[in-house]
């Protein structure tokens, strides 16, 4: 075998490029704006925070390489992150600028911490891949939320790893790897539910109401006549709270309490990033002109009001400029538009093990559907018992090797050839909970199964839901034969013929057998 077909071959060209020391100086007093200066990096450039009082300090004076480097590489470096201020403030570690060609994850850095204050405990950073950015990416979260308190320093120790998978790498054969880490503003936590694209839908509500709070309200606001406010707050605003077109934040505007809704959210997507933090500098007067302008309210001192108040961060207003930006709202093109300079998006990659939350926004989490994590390159995944519906492809296409089902799911779902929930992964085990009555065509095609237990819940196995495994062992409980199912598919196991395990009489099976557990087997 030639050399470069040789997993330990795979020689590949690795980058770090560290930022050397960031020295971070007040410009302000309340609210301040601070200017990161980099020392001994002339490509770094500059930086604007808008923590109040936040003075940090950042070392890194080593250089991570590799040249030509093989699977099973590492380097160690450290990072001292110092708070030099008179206030406890977060911060977040990022990748200033990523491009990375490496690609299934191969790529990992973690970190361990420690704090020089007695007593405090620093978290490092677990396992965490290195994204794959074929274009030059900036900003990307690596751990944020933070916590410092002033005089304390961090000392991280960070590892760069390129992983030994024990199998044939050729994929990652002359790719390059380059990253600059930096600090940022970490005050903006992450959430559980900030990846995940999802639909609520409210089967009954009920509440109580302020009829004179509500109908002084719809007439002030709505202008409408006292009889049409009354006939709204009797017996319209029912569908309006069903429909979700009215906010939590304005129920006392409505005279609403009590409210309490029966329903449920359907997962319909996973997001790969999302932005979490902003930074930028804006130019007020180009700012409020340039929404002055567009909405055409010139001269009406309200709507000038409100200009201002989305130009201005600190405003409180729930459509400023900055969340204009995380939301996507404003396009790069339209910078200059909104006088807004130095634009700096913070962004989380998703992670590949995924644990669904049962509950968002109050709502149970009852179904994933259809496509909704499929190609995400997800490792795991974890389901609630809250989920009794699992939709078409909804996991397809990924490189799973864990999956937890939990009891409460009744449904996975299938579709046409590489259309299961669950086809196209690398499971080598699963465990269907007694809650499911139906397995969808296909559900668990083209996996690495060896062996499955079917629970006695099960009614329904529609055709080539095993297919493409390597079974060689299926238990189905609580039934003596096919005719016991309701629907039992034709070719389910992929074997050409289903086959019953008999004690000390295994000449006829050629490639795997049935244990029927039921009372006539």
């Amino acid at each position: 075998m030639e050399n470069n077909e040789i997993s330990k071959s795979n020689k590949i060209k690795i980058i770090v490029i560290t930022l050397l020391v960031f020295i971070v100086s007040v410009a302000g007093i309340s609210y301040a704006y601070f200017t990161i200066r980099v020392t001994g990096n002339e490509e770094a450039s500059s930086m604007r925070l808008t923590t109040a009082n936040m003075q940090l300090i950042y070392t890194d004076v080593q250089i991570v390489s590799g040249e030509y480097t093989q699977p099973g590489w590492t380097q160690t470096k450290t990072l001292t992150v110092q708070n030099t201020g008179n206030q406890t403030v977060e911060y977040a570690i990022i990748w200033r600028d990523l491009y990375n060609e490496i690609t299934n994850g191969e790529l990992v850095i973690s970190a361990t911490c420690t704090s020089n204050v007695q007593g405090n405990t620093c978290n490092g950073i677990d396992e965490k891949i290195v994204p794959t950015k074929l274009t030059e990416a900036h900003n990307i979260l690596v751990k944020s939320g933070i916590s410092i308190e002033p005089n304390e320093t961090h000392t991280y120790t960070l590892t760069a790893l390129f992983k030994e998978t024990g199998s044939n790498q050729n994929y990652n054969q002359n790719k390059e790897f380059y990253g600059t880490l930096n600090i940022a503003d970490g005050s903006q936590l992450i959430t559980d539910t900030m990846f995940f694209e999802y639909e609520k839908t409210a089967t009954s509500v009920t509440y109580d109401i302020d009829l004179n709070t509500c109908k002084n309200y719809i007439m002030t606001e709505w202008e409408y006549s006292e009889s049409d406010a009354t006939s709204y707050c009797t017996n319209d605003i029912e569908d309006d709270l069903l429909g979700f077109y009215i906010s939590s934040s304005e129920y006392s505007d409505y005279g609403l309490s009590n409210v309490v809704y029966e329903g449920g959210v359907s997962i319909t997507g996973y997001k790969s990033e999302v932005p979490v933090s902003v930074t930028y500098d804006i130019n007020m007067t180009t700012c409020i002109n340039h929404i002055i302008s567009n909405s055409g309210c010139n001269g009406d001192t309200t709507c000038e009001q409100n200009a201002e108040a989305r130009c201005d961060k600190d405003s409180g207003s729930p459509m400023t400029i900055e969340y204009a930006l995380l939301n996507s709202y404003i396009s790069s093109s339209e910078y200059s538009d909104y006088g807004l300079s130095n634009v700096n998006i913070i962004t989380e990659t998703a992670p590949t093990d995924v644990i669904i939350p049962s509950t968002i926004e109050g709502f149970p989490v009852t179904t994933i559907g259809d496509n909704a994590f499929a190609s995400k390159d997800l490792t795991s995944v974890v389901i609630p018992s809250s989920v009794t519906a699992i939709g078409r492809r909804a996991f397809s296409n990924n490189q799973l090797t864990s999956v937890t089902l939990n009891e409460g799911l009744i449904e996975i779902g299938g579709g046409g050839h590489g259309a299961g929930a669950f086809s196209n992964n690398q499971l080598t085990s699963v465990v269907i909970p007694d809650s499911v009555t139906t397995i969808g065509l296909y559900a668990f095609e083209n996996n690495q199964l060896t062996s499955v237990a079917i629970p006695s819940s099960v009614t329904t196995i529609a055709i080539y839901a095993f297919y493409q495994n390597q079974l060689t062992s299926v238990i189905i409980e609580g039934k003596s034969s096919s005719s016991d199912f309701t629907t039992y598919g034709t070719n389910i196991w992929g074997w050409a013929n289903d086959v019953t395990c008999v004690t000390n009489n295994t000449s006829n099976v050629t490639n795997g057998c049935i244990t029927w557990t039921g009372s006539g087997s």
